[in-house]
């Protein structure tokens, strides 16, 4: 990954970073663990006893719960992985969204935090009479030591979300280190960057698959007219639910909004989507068994199309369309070329006294020093 690349990524998205604190109403009761063990001449490891501290009295728990799971699946669902490190990785840290909907995810943001918050109360102004209906339903196994306070609350329910810019430095010959330490840290650099990007990319194609996959299926079980009873014995159509259509759209915006690397296949798929399968209503595929099989071979189509080029992701670089840097300029108040200034702060590296004169580095030196700079 060159410079222009990189400035051209640093341009156009941001990367965030959600934090979710979530209190989940349970303990392992150790004491009832060894009980059931013993009784059945178990091993101490053969399980434990999960004890759900608000049992019959977990109505506002679990509003708050939903209530902050709602804010990481809303970050999930409208940003990319901007890490590498295998399964699960994608999940953790850093997130990627572009700088022209910066303004609108930090207000989603505030709407779903101010909701969950507003659940979050509830359950703290329920706890007392919450703990005393729980005390009931969990009999002699009740510990009121088992509790949290009220204020405490605050703490075990918190989400924090910011969002930086991203580096825009990959050439480290502007730095005042050693030709040798500036060659490797570059190095290592596009190394990382290029991962992350594969893994943003593979992720954006890998649920744009899931959610034609889902209309593949759906409009498969119409097109056969298969008929199941109901609880009352009518035969009933297969459902149809809004979200498979609702699904498609929005991945239709982000192939446009989250395409990384300028991938004219997947601009072309986010066209197809919309030219030949979000151009109906729901209400028209139901009853209609010719129109699903119409648009279930079109949806197929799309999905051989973007699985074939899965395995070519090819990093071209990002001048990035004109309005989305005048966008980023309404985000940060400075000018386009602020974003790509090279800096020690942007390139996430500061190092400081290695190039004094009286210092003698090492080759294993820099490699310890590459090593140590670029974990992830």
């Amino acid at each position: 990954m060159d410079n222009s690349i990189a400035e051209g990524l640093a341009a156009n998205y941001m990367q965030g970073e959600l934090k979710i604190q979530q209190y989940s109403g349970t303990k392992t009761n150790k004491e009832i663990s060894d009980e059931i063990t013993k009784l059945h001449g178990a091993s101490a490891d053969a399980g434990r006893f999960v004890q759900k501290l608000f049992a019959g009295a977990s109505e506002e728990l679990n509003d708050a719960q939903r209530a902050y799971s709602r804010l990481r699946t809303w970050w999930y669902a409208n940003s990319l992985p901007w890490v590498s490190g295998g399964e699960g990785a994608s999940k953790r840290g850093p997130r990627l969204i572009a700088t022209v909907d910066v303004m609108d995810k930090l207000t989603e943001f505030k709407e779903l935090h101010d909701a969950a918050k507003v659940a979050r109360q509830r359950f703290q102004d329920a706890l007392p009479q919450a703990r005393a209906k729980a005390a009931v339903s969990l009999g002699t196994i009740y510990n009121e030591d088992d509790y949290p306070t009220p204020d405490s609350i605050r703490y075990l329910f918190s989400a924090t979300f910011n969002v930086t810019p991203l580096p825009a430095i990959t050439d480290y010959s502007r730095l005042s280190i050693p030709p040798a330490l500036a060659e490797g840290l570059s190095k290592q650099y596009e190394k990382i960057a290029d991962a992350r990007v594969t893994e943003a990319m593979n992720d954006l194609s890998e649920r744009t698959l899931k959610a034609l996959d889902t209309m593949v299926t759906s409009l498969g079980k119409v097109a056969a007219d298969t008929k199941t009873p109901d609880a009352k014995g009518r035969q009933r159509g297969p459902r149809l639910y809004q979200s498979m259509l609702d699904n498609l759209k929005h991945m239709t915006g982000m192939l446009r909004s989250m395409n990384l690397t300028n991938d004219g296949v997947m601009l072309a798929i986010a066209d197809d989507i919309e030219g030949k399968l979000l151009k109906y209503e729901l209400d028209q595929f139901k009853g209609n068994p010719a129109l699903a099989a119409t648009v279930q071979k079109e949806a197929e189509q799309i999905q051989a199309t973007l699985k074939s080029s899965e395995d070519v992701v090819e990093v071209e670089p990002q001048d990035g369309p004109e309005e989305v840097v005048q966008a980023e300029n309404s985000v940060t108040g400075e000018a386009p070329e602020s974003n790509r200034a090279a800096s020690p702060e942007q390139g996430g590296l500061i190092i400081s006294d290695i190039n004094s004169p009286q210092t003698t580095i090492s080759d294993d030196d820099i490699d310890d020093a590459i090593d140590n700079a670029f974990q992830f």
